[in-house]
């Protein structure tokens, strides 16, 4: 809704109506077809799986290797590690600082191609992921 001029915050004239989630959904599907609904959705599969795979390793490495600054033993039946609250925070913000630092340019594409302007019967500006990575 913020893309579509509304800015951060209610409008100050009480006789702007506020469009709803779904006022934007058929907006989008009535000026982009089904397809508008769905642009974006490779660069954002391109940076949500390797990212939280990032994550994830990032933070079992940590996690591991904090409980062992901790002195903690791994869990024998689980393979797990005992670690305080503290260990979970670090890892976790490591984890987090890690694969965003690694996915956020693709974050940018998936951004631009979704706040691309769609009216009905005009090109895209982006065509795809490639096309919006050579022209950004």
């Amino acid at each position: 809704m913020q893309v579509m001029g509304l800015g951060h915050g209610a409008p100050t004239d009480p006789g702007v109506k506020v469009p709803s989630s779904m006022d934007v959904f058929k907006k989008v599907v009535r000026d982009g077809g089904i397809r508008g609904a769905y642009l974006g959705m490779v660069p954002t599969l391109a940076t949500q799986v390797p990212g939280y795979g990032i994550y994830f390793f990032v933070y079992e490495a940590m996690k591991r290797q904090l409980s062992k600054l901790g002195g903690a033993q791994e869990e024998s039946h689980g393979g797990g590690h005992d670690v305080g609250f503290a260990s979970v925070v670090v890892a976790g913000g490591t984890a987090g600082t890690v694969s965003h630092f690694f996915t956020h340019p693709l974050d940018v594409v998936k951004s631009v191609i979704q706040t691309q302007p769609t009216e009905k019967g005009k090109p895209l500006s982006y065509s795809g992921m490639t096309d919006c990575i050579k022209q950004v």
